[in-house]
């Protein structure tokens, strides 16, 4: 190699380095002021909420935020347990009266409005366990979702402290309470997985690197990412868009996998040039015209593919697919813009703390490893036994269900699952994800409606069969004035009742006589098939009653989870068709070529399905479950599986990218026949391919083991993905093809002799003699 090609002037090379050295400044400055942001990111996180905007779920949370008994802008429900004594002894009512006294006075729960035991009157039974020791407290707050989840955990061990050495036990039940446990449990598992992966990662990256600064600089850049991610984010979710709780794990999850991955590519191709003799300048200039262009079109792809999981119209999915697309783009920027600044201060000292791991035997002509070698000298075996063992993969994936995740989730001594289980032995499952429909009559009032029409409704509800009891004020209303049942629910006729009466009525009627409340309790918990049955029982019902002079809606938990669900199955295969555009048009700007990109999409479908075939068999149907100690749900969560296809889709053809980019290198070298650019191709990535792969799935297999379902679920199929993508298909399934296609496969861009492209032929020359391509 020539000097005068191969070494910059003296000016020129200060001059870089003082580049380099403001540009890392800059991204320290940067981190810090992240860092300070992600120091808040608890306080910004939350529950955006999961059904779409104007759902009939909405409509109901709206409706019955204020004017009810019992409920509010947010609302619990305290499960007390009386150890020492029975509703048959005198001092049980006034117990359970002081615990619902000590939340409304002592507790920073602004509670508005309550019911229970002691203050139901005639309907206090309603409020009792089968055990006679077991009752309820129905509490209506005006604090927020968000407020009232920062306060739950602390009224929580108040209670814990106030009432345990009085032989009662206390624990609050509800939306809030579920969501702040998982929110707990999310934090603890994510330092557990960090934890885990992090020497995991180190271990990787010193055995792919084999130095110790080139180690650290990939960690560097990757802490720094995250850092500044969740800065962005914080911001985001303080000025522009409520966040998820569980955009956390999902950003740390992928920054942690995506930019290790991006520096691994930049840094071992900036080491492999200065072993061949290059310079730090051309060596550093080589490595951002080949790898560097290569994560640039890598991230814009995933960037541009989560994008398209803004048409659904749901605040997680969208939360979460923020934070993905923040993440990719820091990290593109982290890889192209931070690691080549400090690979240009390191220098040659990026070998700096060698490892003194075994020699690789060298070979004059190195050939291919076994996979690529078979690939190629049998194509057509492979092709077939490969996508044979993927498509039977793909099977069990075809009966998959989907639903949510309740509180029989959360670790098994958390008082928010142990108050879950008590109602359920001691009241019914039912109780624990009752059906709300609204009947909203406007300023006509209920009096205004036609008794006749509301009778009619009620009795559509109780007739189904998925449908344990009903709740309603119609009987109690007639009972009253059996002439005109509604005219009853007048202010100046209720306020004649007992106490115990206005409160129970309170609970089905608001406070401005314009609304009633019916309440369905299902036979079988909210994400079960019998809710979803009784749910579509009463959708029906409404449908099919009309109740002249007034909106009906339809809400609770159960009808939240449905609507989540079918906004996500009526966008997924848009949203899919947009990923698959994308990724086809920018593999075509990429490659010029027209079977690569095809090749990619049927690739990235075989490998995506025999994922979700693994996840099927592991989380609904159970099958290593128990060993692996994931939680069997009978379903995956709901949004799992769209922001799955969305990633695996996105990391599968960030793969083929970096593979087919080298292998294009060697196309373009004259001389060299399609087959020969194949095997060189794959052997040079085959190594940082199965390594980056393992980085990946040492990352997403740690998040896993978490004990979040929906992380759990989130990383494993992450993991199982990967994996599949970086041995079956990356390994066997993509030289077979290539090999297969021959020259076909790069067309129109090759179209000339010796397997070049005429524009590539003008590339070729422009370059110096000094700087062939490397193999």
């Amino acid at each position: 190699m020539s000097k005068t090609t191969s070494t910059s002037s003296p000016a020129r090379r200060g001059f870089g380095r003082v580049a380099a050295a403001l540009i890392a400044t800059f991204w320290v400055v940067l981190t810090i002021v992240g860092a300070l942001g992600a120091s808040k990111i608890e306080d910004t996180l939350g529950d955006v909420g999961w059904a779409p905007h104007g759902a009939q779920s909405e409509i109901v949370t709206e409706g019955t935020k204020e004017g009810f008994v019992g409920t509010g802008l947010t609302s619990l429900t305290a499960v007390v347990t009386d150890v020492e004594h029975t509703s048959d002894d005198p001092v049980f009512e006034q117990r359970s009266a002081d615990v619902a006294a000590f939340i409304d006075t002592e507790l920073e729960l602004d509670v508005s409005s309550h019911i229970g035991y002691a203050t139901a009157g005639s309907g206090r039974d309603g409020f009792l366990g089968k055990d006679g020791r077991t009752s309820l407290i129905q509490l209506g707050s005006m604090l927020d979702a968000d407020t009232m989840a920062s306060r739950v955990l602390e009224a929580q061990s108040k209670l814990d402290d106030h009432f345990q050495a009085k032989g009662l036990r206390v624990e609050l039940v509800g939306t809030q309470a579920f969501l702040t446990e998982m929110s707990t449990a999310s934090m603890t598992g994510l330092g557990q997985a960090e934890m885990l992966a992090f020497p995991l990662i180190i271990v990787v990256l010193l055995l792919l690197y084999r130095s110790v600064a080139a180690t650290l600089t990939s960690l560097v850049a990757t802490g720094t990412t995250i850092m500044l991610t969740l800065g962005i984010i914080n911001w985001i979710g303080t000025n522009w868009f409520d966040m998820s709780e569980f955009t956390l794990n999902s950003v740390t999850m992928l920054g942690l996998g995506i930019c290790v991955d991006y520096t691994l590519f930049i840094v071992r191709r900036f080491q492999t040039e200065l072993q061949e003799g290059q310079s730090v300048s051309d060596a550093l200039r080589t490595t951002m015209r080949t790898s560097g262009e290569a994560v640039i079109a890598s991230g814009v792809t995933v960037a541009l593919a989560m994008s398209a999981l803004f048409f659904i119209d749901s605040a997680v999915i969208r939360s979460i697919a923020i934070g993905v697309v923040v993440v990719v783009i820091v990290s593109i920027l982290a890889a192209t813009v931070l690691t080549p600044a400090l690979l240009r201060l390191l220098g040659t000292r990026i070998s700096w703390g060698r490892i003194p791991f075994p020699k690789r035997k060298n070979r004059r002509e190195p050939r291919p490893n076994f996979a690529t070698r078979l690939a190629q000298r049998r194509p057509w075996l492979v092709v077939i036994a490969s996508v044979a063992v993927l498509g039977a993969l793909i099977v069990p994936a075809t009966h998959i269900a989907v639903g949510s995740a309740d509180a029989s989730v959360a670790r098994e001594d958390a008082p928010v699952r142990q108050g879950f289980e008590r109602i359920t032995e001691q009241f019914s499952v039912g109780a624990t994800a009752p059906i709300q429909v609204l009947v909203d009559a406007g300023t006509d009032g209920i009096s205004s409606l036609d008794t006749a029409e509301l009778r009619g409704l009620i009795e559509a509800i109780e007739d189904s069969a998925h449908v344990e009891t009903v709740a309603e004020p119609l009987t109690a209303l007639t009972a009253i004035r059996p002439d005109q049942p509604l005219a009853a629910a007048d202010k100046s006729t209720l306020k004649h009742l007992p106490n115990g009466e206005q409160h129970a009525l309170g609970t089905m009627l608001s406070d401005d006589g314009q609304r009633i409340l019916i309440t369905a309790l299902p036979k079988g918990s909210a994400t079960s098939e019998t809710a979803r049955q009784a749910l579509f029982d009463i959708r029906n019902a409404v449908a099919d009653q009309a109740v002249n002079g007034a909106s009906v809606s339809v809400g609770g938990e159960t009808q939240i989870n449905e609507e989540a669900t079918e906004v996500i199955a009526q966008w997924l295969p848009t949203v899919i068709a947009i990923m698959l555009t994308i990724i086809l048009l920018l593999m075509i700007v990429t490659f010029r070529s027209i079977l690569i990109p095809l090749l990619t999409v049927t690739l990235n479908i075989l490998s995506v399905g025999a994922t979700f075939g693994i996840m099927v068999l592991a989380f609904q149907d159970g099958i290593a479950a128990s060993p692996l100690g994931f939680t069997q749900l009978g379903h995956l969560i709901n949004w799992v599986p769209v922001l799955l296809i969305a990633l695996l889709v996105s990391l599968a053809t960030d793969y083929q990218v970096f593979i087919l980019t080298r292998i294009r290198e060697y196309v373009r070298t004259p001389g060299t026949t399609t087959q020969e650019a194949i095997a060189r191709g794959m052997r040079e990535t085959g190594p940082l391919i199965t390594g980056a792969a393992l980085l990946m799935v040492v990352v997403f297999g740690a998040f896993a083991f978490t004990g979040v379902v929906p992380i759990q679920q989130f990383g494993f199929g992450l993991a199982i993905g990967v994996a599949f993508d970086a041995t079956i298909v990356r390994m066997f399934l993509v030289p077979a093809c290539l090999t297969l296609l021959g020259k076909a496969a790069w067309w129109p861009g090759i179209r000339t002799q010796s397997g070049m492209a005429a524009s590539d032929v003008r590339i070729v020359a422009q370059e110096p003699e000094t700087s062939p391509v490397r193999q």
